[in-house]
């Protein structure tokens, strides 16, 4: 059976002994972790029973992984814990990384891979811990756990007004996936789309523009809010603007296809679009 009472020095000790590299495990490819994890099964045969198995070696490393995460704040460790917790599989490692987080030992958004973590945390049901980070955490916190919870909720009030704040959040990278949220949840709203589009930041505004096609098909002042974006200084949220219109009315200039709503080089149809909705509104861009 497993030790008692896994410890570093313990894996150490057999890494040492039986000529294996720990770095391996965390920089293999596929087919190289392959054959690195066949040499494992190979020499825990032949050791002293301090491993059963390859299973328990696997959570053993899930302890010690955990553990560095939650005492280390070193970039490098934290990659390195990372990578070892993506290469042995989650299995082993949810439920201490569950503790951990729920006991505030570590911080989501020092974890690697940190949404795979919070996405498998979800498949199990586990959507409480993911408010709870969602709340409680830092810039980067909110923003995986709303992605996750974008991924992994039903549609449901609860969870649409618990993202629904985060509209407003003093980050762009959150209001961004809040935006992105509240879509794959079917709970974004005129009114939510109009702050969006009003957004201080550029990213935010383009991708607000390029996914309200839905909500501004039967809403006049959202159109007209996107036609004042055709004049916005940012190429890529008059693109966006641009193109949303464009799916709306199916205007002679109209030419199907992604915006490049982050590039900043503004698109040839643009200008068409904006001479359109001079004639449309017979007035001039504000």
């Amino acid at each position: 059976a497993m030790c008692a009472h896994p410890c570093r020095e313990t894996v150490s000790a057999f890494f040492e002994k039986a000529g294996l590299s720990l770095t391996m495990l965390v920089d293999a490819s596929g087919e190289e972790y392959a054959i690195w994890k066949k040499e494992v099964q190979g020499k825990i045969k032949g050791w002293d029973k301090r491993f059963a198995s390859m299973d328990d070696l696997m959570s053993e490393l899930a302890w010690i992984a955990v553990k560095l995460l939650e005492s280390n704040d070193d970039g490098d460790v934290q990659f390195a814990a990372g990578g070892i917790l993506d290469r042995i599989g989650l299995a082993a490692a949810l439920p201490l990384l569950r503790r951990a987080f729920k006991n505030g030992k570590i911080h989501p958004a020092h974890v690697g891979s940190t949404l795979q973590v919070l996405r498998a945390l979800g498949d199990r049901g586990d959507l409480s811990l993911l408010l709870e980070i969602l709340e409680g955490g830092n810039q980067d916190a909110r923003t995986m756990a709303l992605s996750a919870l974008g991924e992994l909720a039903e549609d449901s009030p609860e969870i649409t007004n618990r993202a629904v704040p985060f509209l407003k959040d003093n980050d762009p990278r959150v209001r961004y996936q809040a935006l992105y949220t509240l879509v794959d949840l079917d709970g974004l709203r005129a009114d939510h789309l109009q702050r969006l589009l009003d957004d201080p930041d550029r990213s935010v505004r383009a991708t607000a523009a390029y996914l309200g096609a839905r909500l501004a098909s039967e809403d006049p002042a959202l159109q007209k809010r996107l036609g004042a974006l055709l004049g916005d200084p940012e190429p890529c949220v008059r693109n966006s603007a641009a193109y949303t219109l464009g799916t709306i009315f199916k205007p002679p200039w109209w030419t199907t296809g992604f915006p490049g709503s982050l590039h900043n080089q503004e698109l040839p149809y643009v200008p068409a679009a904006q001479d359109w909705w001079r004639a449309r509104q017979k007035e001039p861009l504000k």
